[in-house]
């Protein structure tokens, strides 16, 4: 047993960090667990906030003409039940060849609709059907009676009634009911949408269910569901990895409780920070998890090296012989130390570059990830000295014949770079090259279903309703009205009304995409006969609140003189398509009505994807800078700080230009890759760093130093990306499609940083060191000139 004491760094802070924490590591490890165990009853507080419109900041105009909209008519979110009514028109006995509506078949639909204004959270005089529209219950107004006797107005009822209750071929019925606030109603939204899904289930045909606020519960129960199991799944596998690698249960359980510790305190912080999460943040303990295995992976292989009898041969600086437990913690600390400080600031720097983004939850999630990143850091040190000196037995990791294998090749690895080092580097270079213009052919995925599995209830249920019913995407104009608020709608408003209906009917992309349905206040009021006004001695509004009492105050509130335009369009269409039809209608909209807003949760969730990918490059390119300035402070060196570039950069640009050249439509999860995966990826860079000025530091010429290095720290880098690639590949399991990609792709980007630190980097060095091509080397010793110094 080797008994000398490294000295040299007993004066400086981390070795005076380092006795502190060996000598305290007992009751910090007790004092850390109590304070945990205190941390629960915040964590467990932490919400998941599910409105759309908390998506954007408030000055966005579509979010603010939302919560105009919102205010002045209810939230009007939807809800719309669907199914199969074949015999809703019937031959008419009295004139051949003829249809005629099926008294029978509406009063069905009335029965039915009655059930659905009996769920909970569900506004009972908001509930449409075209059974009450064609057969009102009740006396009846004589006007009414009118629109509803005579065969010809039927028919325009049908028409007017046409891909919301009624298909167009007249073969599918619907009913839809208007929910109540989020913030108002008896119990939430969920629950209201699961009873409704019920009741669906359980009509006989089965009805399908759809709607934004269907959408959005089934979108943020996914998430929140995967949130906790990814979570716990990504630990199970990371864990078992580690368990194959070192065989020690120590070792298995350290990590976890690293990992859970540093999860509860993350939480509970963000709970006293008022932060909630969001679709964006469903992934924080995921990569919590990564950050921490990832970390401990390193103390791990770092405190094995210097324990056992024949690792110190790939140990710089160790003169042979295995050290005591607290000697090789402690040179473990004051080695790896620095290097763990500067990866979780770099991988905080990273997530925090997430803050120039104009999504507010991506902003959020930027906050939420440096906290956790600070968490996991704190936890590292407060618990691993505590964990590795209690006990007796079963401290030193497990080291099999592979692990050696593995090692050593890595050590080879260096001569065939030696030799062919520089066709790697080339030919990575030209791989950037044409990855970088792939980048230029992303394209956006607007399709809010292709966030869900084809054989989800949600996707079905749209596939359903779009091919039986017409376009499934509810939006809105908004509008003020021409007259002041609280003056009754007048000529000059039914006009303007009118005049825009009429225009957005006509638009059409080049490609031939129309708006499914249009329908505003004067289609209701076109629809009433002069004669039934005259009979009736009534006016159209009073006649339409008869007809159906939530017609007029759902498109008009004179009170506060707005009033709008509903819009339907298909949601399951191109990406491309989709934002072209938005655009369209938005400039038509503004050239008759130059006061339009567009708004609603269709638009507002079309446009995240795009403000996603335009903010992602502005956070990447920020995070790259920030990360190389830190890179340079850390090692206080510009060659180091510009050398890291390349291999955090490589990852990210080819993962995207991948993408962009095999056409596949950028989502939520792959539009946050590029800032998530730098803070990530670079981690790697810095313990490569460190150790190659390890290994010059205590002697070691360019190429035998990159020998050691390749064989210890390489060898952490492959244990730990592998684990990491499969705790991420976990995400594969998600039943929301951004979190798949996200979790593949990343995947991806970190094993191409692997190749970036074992390949690329080790030649980056050798051009930053003047190292030449032709350099002699024999017996093992590169005899390339020394540097003035080693940084």
């Amino acid at each position: 047993m080797q008994d000398a004491e490294p000295t040299a760094d007993r004066a400086t802070l981390t070795g005076r960090l380092a006795d502190g924490l060996i000598a305290s590591a007992r009751p910090l490890l007790l004092f850390f667990l109590l304070l945990v165990i205190a941390a629960h009853w915040p964590a467990s507080r932490l919400r998941l906030d599910q409105s759309v419109e908390s998506l954007f900041p408030e000055n966005d105009p579509v979010a603010a003409a939302l919560r105009t909209s919102r205010a002045a008519f209810g939230g009007d979110e939807f809800a719309f039940l669907a199914y199969e009514a074949p015999d809703l028109m019937v031959p008419d006995p009295d004139e051949a060849g003829e249809l005629i509506v099926n008294e029978d078949r509406l009063e069905e639909i009335k029965a039915f609709a009655k059930e659905v204004k009996a769920v909970p959270g569900v506004v009972p005089e908001d509930v449409q059907d075209i059974g009450h529209f064609l057969a009102p219950e009740g006396k009846v107004p004589v006007g009414v009676r009118l629109m509803t006797r005579s065969p010809t107005l039927k028919e325009k009822v049908l028409q007017f009634a046409e891909s919301v209750l009624v298909s167009p071929d007249r073969t599918v019925v619907g009913v839809a009911a208007r929910l109540q606030p989020e913030d108002a109603a008896d119990v939430p939204r969920a629950e209201t949408v699961r009873l409704l899904r019920e009741l669906a289930a359980g009509h006989d045909p089965p009805a399908t269910l759809v709607g934004e606020p269907v959408q959005l519960v089934d979108t943020f129960e996914y998430i929140d569901q995967d949130s906790r199991l990814l979570g716990w799944a990504s630990l199970i596998v990371l864990s078992a990895a580690i368990a194959l690698l070192f065989r020690k249960v120590r070792w298995v359980l350290l990590p976890i409780l690293v990992v859970y510790s540093a999860g509860v305190l993350t939480k509970a912080t963000l709970v006293i920070l008022e932060l909630r999460l969001s679709m964006v943040s469903s992934v924080l303990s995921s990569i919590t998890t990564v950050i921490g295995v990832a970390t401990v992976m390193h103390v791990i292989v770092h405190f094995r090296e210097l324990r056992l009898e024949d690792e110190p041969d790939f140990h710089p600086g160790h003169d042979g012989g295995p050290l005591s437990r607290e000697q090789a913690l402690r040179r473990t600390l004051v080695e790896l130390g620095p290097p763990i400080f500067w990866t979780c600031l770099t991988t905080a720097i990273g997530f925090l570059a997430l803050l120039t983004s104009s999504i507010l939850p991506v902003r959020s999630f930027g906050v939420m990830m440096a906290v956790a990143t600070a968490c996991v850091f704190l936890s590292t040190f407060a618990v691993l000295p505590g964990g590795i000196l209690m006990g007796g037995r079963g401290v030193d990791p497990h080291a099999g014949r592979w692990d050696r294998a593995v090692a050593s090749g890595l050590a080879g690895l260096v001569g065939h770079l030696r030799r062919h080092g520089y066709k790697w580097l080339w030919g990575t270079c030209v791989v950037m090259a044409v990855a970088a213009f792939g980048m230029t052919r992303l394209r956006i995925e607007s399709d809010f279903t292709k966030n869900f599995r084809e054989d989800s209830p949600i996707v079905t249920a749209l596939e359903f309703f779009e091919d039986r019913m017409g376009g499934a995407g509810a939006w809105e104009m908004l509008l003020p009205t021409k007259t002041e608020a609280g003056q009754p709608f007048d000529a000059d408003d039914a006009e303007e009304l009118r005049r825009l209906s009429d225009a957005l009917r006509e638009v059409e992309t080049p490609s031939g995409t129309k708006l499914t349905k249009v329908l505003s206040l004067t289609d209701g009021t076109d629809l009433i006969p002069r004669v039934a006004l005259r009979l009736g001695r009534t006016t159209e509004k009073e006649l339409l609140q008869e007809f159906q009492p939530d017609f007029w105050p759902s498109l008009i509130n004179e009170e506060k003189g707005v009033m709008r335009v509903s819009l339907r369009s298909n949601e399951r269409q191109p990406s491309e398509e989709k934002l072209a039809l938005i655009r369209a209608v938005v400039d038509k909209a503004r050239e008759t009505s130059p006061r339009a807003q567009p708004t609603g949760a269709y638009i507002m969730l079309a446009l995240l994807v795009e403000k996603l990918i335009s903010d992602q490059w502005w956070s990447f390119v920020v995070a790259t800078a920030a990360i190389t300035l830190t890179m340079m402070l850390a090692f206080r060196s510009v060659r180091y700080g510009l050398i890291s570039l390349i291999p955090n950069a490589l990852p990210i640009v080819l993962v995207l230009g991948v993408i962009g050249w095999a056409g596949v439509n950028v989502n939520m999860g792959t539009a946050m890759i590029a800032s998530v995966s730098v803070g990530l990826t670079v981690d790697s860079s810095i313990h490569y760093l460190a150790g190659y000025r390890r290994a010059r530091e205590s002697g070691l010429p360019h190429w035998d130093a990159l020998k050691a290095v390749q064989a210890g720290t390489g060898r952490a880098l492959v244990f730990s990306q592998l684990a990491l690639v499969g705790g991420f590949s976990v995400l594969a399991l998600s039943n929301f499609i951004p979190l798949v990609y996200f979790g593949v792709l990343v995947s991806v980007a970190m094993l191409v940083g692997l190749f970036a630190d074992l390949f690329l980097l080790p030649m980056l060095l050798t051009l930053a060191e003047g190292v030449g091509e032709g350099a002699k080397h024999t017996a093992g010793v590169a005899a390339e000139p020394e540097p003035a110094a080693a940084s």
